[in-house]
């Protein structure tokens, strides 16, 4: 059954029941995390009992669900009018230690009847072949590009991510991006700046067409605050109808763990960027072969050179006077013959215009207003120190959904 809210956006966090989900400095810890998260995880038996369009869901010891996650139900067969329409994707509402709820209005009271399991809603990716260390997913999702994501998880440091319009194995593409040409090899998600025996945090946020993908890359042994780099791979939106090609992976160019190499920019800017590091399949003309784009932080007169969210030359946010943050897109621009085009939109994330200060951590979220009202926003700090105050930005990631 369709949920009476949509669910088409997961988001999953290290503090979660996966079945590895420490990511430490090591090799082939990042991929079982990610195909854990294609896939879905955590599964439970449970019970239901329904009442007032409100099911509660219980089951024994813990279970990785959150509000505003996403679990999948199954085994409902009877028990009350339409019981099995709680069977599929259901949006968290509450939690409690051994039970959580989620909105049925469709059902009548009672208690559902079956063989009853939970489990946390994947992704949706279709895995289509696999290596040591590495794996190849498809997007499968009707309105998708159809391309497909290679991930290489063989290095301790970082991993290598390319995408191609098809594979015929897990090493072997068809018109990549980015090319060889251009990143040899295929971008880099680094994992840690150095050899760390700790677990680090991390978060993947996204839908069945794309994900951001969080990490501490540049962690400072002195503090427990880590800031996050984000990478992002999967289609972009917003694009011209007759746009087929509008896949990215944005990662970084380098071994390095820089967070102007390894992330999603967090810099407000008027100005195009020539970062080399988000590789799209094609460009707007759909003629083959991989290029770069660059990227405008946000439309915003302020400064040129600020971060967002975290600079105190711009106006303290939310607005005392009506509590609006003012948000903006992170655009993909293509340098054209004629001069900047304004590609597509990277989905689900904004940037902040304006000063939030350091109060706010990631992993905490804003309740949105104006054009956000009724959704939830992930706060994810990015930045280069392992300390509050240092160099970077504050971007909010919608984890309620839909982003397209």
């Amino acid at each position: 059954m369709t949920s009476p809210v949509d669910t088409s956006v997961k988001y999953f966090t290290s503090a979660m029941n996966l079945p590895n989900s420490l990511l430490t400095n090591a090799a082939g810890l990042l991929l079982p995390i990610i195909q854990a998260c294609v896939d879905g995880f955590d599964s439970k038996s449970a019970t239901i009992v329904v009442s007032g369009g409100v099911a509660t869901v219980s089951w024994s010891g813990s279970h990785s669900c959150l509000p505003d996650t996403v679990i999948e139900v199954a085994g409902v067969t009877g028990g009350m009018t339409n019981a099995t329409d709680m069977n599929g994707e259901q949006k968290v509402v509450s939690k409690a230690s051994t039970s959580c709820t989620f909105a049925c209005p469709t059902v009548s009271n009672g208690t559902a009847t079956g063989t009853i399991t939970i489990k946390m809603a994947g992704l949706g990716y279709q895995t289509q072949f696999t290596g040591t260390n590495k794996a190849v997913y498809k997007l499968i999702h009707p309105a998708s590009t159809g391309f497909a994501l290679r991930f290489d998880d063989t290095n301790a440091l970082y991993m290598r991510v390319r995408g191609g319009e098809s594979f015929t194995d897990v090493d072997t593409h068809v018109n990549p991006f980015p090319t060889d040409a251009m990143i040899s090899g295929g971008g880099y998600m680094p994992k840690t700046n150095a050899a760390m025996a700790t677990a680090v945090p991390w978060e993947i946020i996204g839908d069945a067409r794309g994900f951001f993908l969080c990490i501490p890359v540049l962690l400072s042994s002195s503090s427990t605050y880590l800031l996050r780099t984000v990478t992002y791979f999967g289609d972009l939106t917003f694009t011209a109808a007759g746009d087929a090609a509008a896949c990215v992976v944005a990662a970084g160019n380098s071994t390095s763990g820089s967070t102007s190499q390894a992330q999603i920019d967090l810099t407000l800017s008027v100005s195009y960027a020539t970062y080399n590091n988000y590789a799209v399949a094609r460009s707007y003309t759909q003629l083959a072969g991989s290029i770069m784009l660059g990227r405008f932080g946000a439309h915003t007169w302020f400064n040129t050179s600020v971060f967002s969210g975290s600079a105190n030359t711009m106006t303290k946010v939310p607005n005392a006077n009506d509590g609006v943050l003012p948000l903006v897109p992170l655009i993909a621009v293509e340098n054209t013959a004629a001069g900047l085009l304004n590609r597509a939109r990277f989905p689900g994330i904004q940037h902040i215009e304006g000063d939030i200060g350091y109060g706010y951590n990631t992993g905490d979220t804003f309740t949105g207003s104006g054009p956000f009202t009724g959704k939830k926003l992930y706060v994810v700090r990015g930045g280069n120190t392992g300390a509050p105050g240092g160099s970077g930005g504050t971007v909010l990631i919608d984890v309620t959904g839909p982003w397209r």
